[in-house]
Protein backbone atom coordinates (compact mmCIF):
# COMPACT_ATOMS: atom_id res chain seq x y z
CA UNK A 1 0.00 0.00 0.00
CA UNK A 2 2.44 2.70 1.12
CA UNK A 3 5.01 1.24 -1.96
CA UNK A 4 1.72 2.30 -4.17
CA UNK A 5 1.57 5.62 -2.57
CA UNK A 6 4.97 6.32 -2.95
CA UNK A 7 5.50 5.48 -6.33
CA UNK A 8 2.19 7.60 -7.59
CA UNK A 9 4.01 10.70 -5.15
CA UNK A 10 7.16 10.07 -7.18
CA UNK A 11 5.97 9.93 -11.06
CA UNK A 12 3.47 12.77 -10.00
CA UNK A 13 6.44 14.19 -8.77
CA UNK A 14 8.03 13.35 -12.22
CA UNK A 15 5.37 15.02 -14.14
CA UNK A 16 5.74 18.16 -12.36
CA UNK A 17 9.39 18.30 -12.64
CA UNK A 18 9.21 17.85 -16.30
CA UNK A 19 5.66 20.42 -16.67
CA UNK A 20 8.11 23.11 -15.37
CA UNK A 21 11.20 21.88 -17.79
CA UNK A 22 8.75 22.26 -20.60
CA UNK A 23 7.74 25.29 -19.48
CA UNK A 24 11.01 26.79 -18.87
CA UNK A 25 12.23 25.37 -22.23
CA UNK A 26 9.11 27.26 -24.31
CA UNK A 27 10.24 30.47 -22.18
CA UNK A 28 13.69 29.88 -23.26
CA UNK A 29 12.40 29.81 -26.93
CA UNK A 30 10.48 33.07 -26.74
CA UNK A 31 13.51 34.85 -25.16
CA UNK A 32 15.75 33.90 -28.06
CA UNK A 33 13.21 34.38 -30.49
CA UNK A 34 13.15 38.04 -29.37
CA UNK A 35 16.82 38.57 -29.11
CA UNK A 36 17.04 37.33 -32.67
CA UNK A 37 14.13 40.12 -33.67
CA UNK A 38 15.99 42.89 -31.78
CA UNK A 39 19.26 42.02 -33.45
CA UNK A 40 17.56 42.16 -36.76
CA UNK A 41 15.96 45.25 -36.02
CA UNK A 42 18.99 46.75 -35.11
CA UNK A 43 20.37 45.36 -38.32
CA UNK A 44 18.13 47.07 -40.55
CA UNK A 45 18.85 50.50 -38.45
CA UNK A 46 21.81 50.36 -38.87
CA UNK A 47 21.62 49.07 -42.61
CA UNK A 48 19.47 52.14 -43.01
CA UNK A 49 21.66 54.55 -41.53
CA UNK A 50 24.61 53.40 -43.97
CA UNK A 51 21.85 54.11 -46.55
CA UNK A 52 21.41 57.41 -45.41
CA UNK A 53 24.94 58.26 -44.96
CA UNK A 54 25.77 56.73 -48.65
CA UNK A 55 23.02 59.15 -49.69
CA UNK A 56 24.10 62.35 -47.99
CA UNK A 57 27.70 61.56 -49.18
CA UNK A 58 26.11 61.31 -53.11
CA UNK A 59 24.50 64.37 -52.79
CA UNK A 60 27.70 66.33 -51.16
CA UNK A 61 29.34 64.80 -54.18
CA UNK A 62 27.06 66.39 -56.60
CA UNK A 63 27.57 69.84 -54.86
CA UNK A 64 30.62 69.22 -55.02
CA UNK A 65 30.58 68.78 -58.61
CA UNK A 66 28.45 71.47 -58.98
CA UNK A 67 29.98 74.00 -57.21
CA UNK A 68 33.20 73.19 -59.52
CA UNK A 69 31.68 73.46 -62.98
CA UNK A 70 30.11 76.72 -61.92
CA UNK A 71 34.26 77.45 -60.68
CA UNK A 72 35.29 76.81 -64.19
CA UNK A 73 32.51 78.44 -65.75
CA UNK A 74 33.52 81.77 -63.93
CA UNK A 75 36.96 81.07 -64.94
CA UNK A 76 35.85 80.87 -69.00
CA UNK A 77 33.59 84.26 -68.12
CA UNK A 78 36.96 85.93 -66.75
CA UNK A 79 39.19 84.59 -69.25
CA UNK A 80 37.04 85.97 -71.90
CA UNK A 81 36.98 89.03 -70.63
CA UNK A 82 40.44 89.24 -70.39
CA UNK A 83 41.30 88.07 -73.82
CA UNK A 84 39.30 91.04 -75.15
CA UNK A 85 41.05 93.36 -72.61
CA UNK A 86 36.96 94.14 -71.73
CA UNK A 87 36.91 95.63 -74.73
CA UNK A 88 33.41 95.83 -76.60
CA UNK A 89 33.58 96.51 -79.86
CA UNK A 90 30.23 97.50 -80.35
CA UNK A 91 31.42 100.62 -77.96
CA UNK A 92 32.85 102.15 -81.49
CA UNK A 93 29.76 102.27 -83.52
CA UNK A 94 29.06 105.88 -82.42
CA UNK A 95 32.35 106.68 -83.96
CA UNK A 96 31.78 105.11 -87.31
CA UNK A 97 29.52 107.43 -89.27
CA UNK A 98 32.92 108.01 -91.69
CA UNK A 99 34.80 104.67 -91.81
CA UNK A 100 38.25 104.69 -93.65
CA UNK A 101 40.87 101.57 -93.85
CA UNK A 102 44.26 100.75 -95.52
CA UNK A 103 47.87 99.42 -95.70
CA UNK A 104 50.89 100.62 -95.01
CA UNK A 105 53.13 102.19 -97.78
CA UNK A 106 56.52 100.97 -96.45
CA UNK A 107 55.03 97.68 -94.45
CA UNK A 108 52.91 94.86 -95.72
CA UNK A 109 51.72 93.65 -92.12
CA UNK A 110 50.92 97.07 -91.06
CA UNK A 111 46.67 97.94 -91.17
CA UNK A 112 45.22 101.51 -90.59
CA UNK A 113 41.67 101.55 -89.60
CA UNK A 114 40.34 105.58 -89.07
CA UNK A 115 36.62 106.48 -88.61
CA UNK A 116 35.17 109.49 -87.32
CA UNK A 117 31.60 110.45 -85.63
CA UNK A 118 28.77 112.55 -87.24
CA UNK A 119 30.69 115.80 -86.69
CA UNK A 120 34.06 114.89 -87.12
CA UNK A 121 34.60 115.79 -83.15
CA UNK A 122 35.90 112.33 -81.74
CA UNK A 123 37.70 109.48 -83.85
CA UNK A 124 39.14 106.48 -83.90
CA UNK A 125 42.54 105.06 -84.82
CA UNK A 126 43.48 101.55 -85.16
CA UNK A 127 47.02 100.19 -86.50
CA UNK A 128 47.57 96.26 -86.27
CA UNK A 129 50.68 94.39 -86.98
CA UNK A 130 49.30 91.28 -88.61
CA UNK A 131 52.92 89.98 -88.42
CA UNK A 132 53.01 90.73 -84.80
CA UNK A 133 49.85 89.98 -83.77
CA UNK A 134 49.82 93.67 -82.11
CA UNK A 135 47.63 96.36 -82.27
CA UNK A 136 47.05 99.76 -80.73
CA UNK A 137 43.86 101.47 -80.19
CA UNK A 138 42.72 105.35 -79.71
CA UNK A 139 39.28 106.07 -79.38
CA UNK A 140 37.95 110.14 -77.96
CA UNK A 141 38.01 113.60 -78.67
CA UNK A 142 39.60 114.65 -81.68
CA UNK A 143 42.17 118.17 -82.27
CA UNK A 144 42.51 119.37 -85.54
CA UNK A 145 45.97 121.29 -85.97
CA UNK A 146 47.62 123.11 -89.03
CA UNK A 147 51.17 124.57 -88.71
CA UNK A 148 52.96 126.96 -90.92
CA UNK A 149 53.34 125.08 -93.89
CA UNK A 150 49.93 123.79 -94.11
CA UNK A 151 50.44 120.50 -93.02
CA UNK A 152 47.56 119.55 -90.99
CA UNK A 153 47.70 117.24 -87.67
CA UNK A 154 45.10 115.09 -85.67
CA UNK A 155 45.21 114.10 -82.17
CA UNK A 156 43.06 111.56 -80.55
CA UNK A 157 42.98 111.65 -76.78
CA UNK A 158 41.77 108.41 -75.32
CA UNK A 159 39.53 108.51 -72.24
CA UNK A 160 42.38 107.49 -69.82
CA UNK A 161 44.60 110.35 -71.05
CA UNK A 162 47.07 108.75 -73.74
CA UNK A 163 47.09 110.45 -77.08
CA UNK A 164 48.33 110.11 -80.54
CA UNK A 165 49.17 112.47 -82.97
CA UNK A 166 49.09 111.73 -87.17
CA UNK A 167 49.38 114.17 -89.74
CA UNK A 168 47.27 113.66 -93.01
CA UNK A 169 45.82 115.38 -96.12
CA UNK A 170 42.48 114.51 -96.95
CA UNK A 171 41.76 114.08 -101.04
CA UNK A 172 38.21 115.16 -101.07
CA UNK A 173 37.93 113.99 -104.79
CA UNK A 174 39.25 110.55 -103.95
CA UNK A 175 37.66 110.20 -100.63
CA UNK A 176 40.74 109.09 -99.32
CA UNK A 177 43.10 109.71 -96.52
CA UNK A 178 47.24 109.83 -97.22
CA UNK A 179 48.29 109.40 -93.45
CA UNK A 180 51.83 109.91 -91.80
CA UNK A 181 52.41 108.16 -88.69
CA UNK A 182 56.11 108.96 -88.46
CA UNK A 183 59.51 107.68 -89.19
CA UNK A 184 58.68 104.03 -87.39
CA UNK A 185 54.73 103.73 -88.57
CA UNK A 186 55.84 104.78 -91.78
CA UNK A 187 52.99 106.27 -94.37
CA UNK A 188 49.51 104.46 -95.93
CA UNK A 189 46.20 105.49 -97.61
CA UNK A 190 43.26 104.70 -96.21
CA UNK A 191 39.62 104.17 -98.35
CA UNK A 192 36.37 104.63 -97.78
CA UNK A 193 34.53 101.99 -96.37
CA UNK A 194 31.50 100.34 -94.63
CA UNK A 195 31.32 100.57 -90.75
CA UNK A 196 30.99 96.80 -90.32
CA UNK A 197 34.42 95.92 -92.27
CA UNK A 198 35.93 97.83 -89.79
CA UNK A 199 33.93 96.75 -86.70
CA UNK A 200 34.23 93.18 -87.53
CA UNK A 201 37.80 93.55 -88.19
CA UNK A 202 38.79 95.36 -85.11
CA UNK A 203 36.92 92.62 -83.19
CA UNK A 204 39.09 89.97 -84.37
CA UNK A 205 42.10 92.00 -83.77
CA UNK A 206 40.94 92.98 -80.20
CA UNK A 207 39.90 88.58 -79.79
CA UNK A 208 43.17 87.79 -80.78
CA UNK A 209 46.02 90.21 -80.24
CA UNK A 210 48.04 92.28 -77.91
CA UNK A 211 47.41 95.46 -77.22
CA UNK A 212 50.30 97.84 -77.21
CA UNK A 213 50.79 101.61 -77.14
CA UNK A 214 52.43 103.89 -79.71
CA UNK A 215 54.93 106.23 -78.67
Amino acid sequence: MRKNIFGKLFALSACCVLSASLLAGCGGSDSSSSKKETTSEKTTSSEATSAEDTSSEATSAEDTSSEATSAEDTSSEATSEEASGDFDVRDLEPYCSYSYMGVSNEYENFFYYLTFDENSENAMFCLLDNKAEEYAIYVGETTYEEDEDGNAFLTITNDDGSAFRLAYAYDEEKDVYYLDLGEDIGTGTVAECEASEVLDSIGKIVENGTQITLA
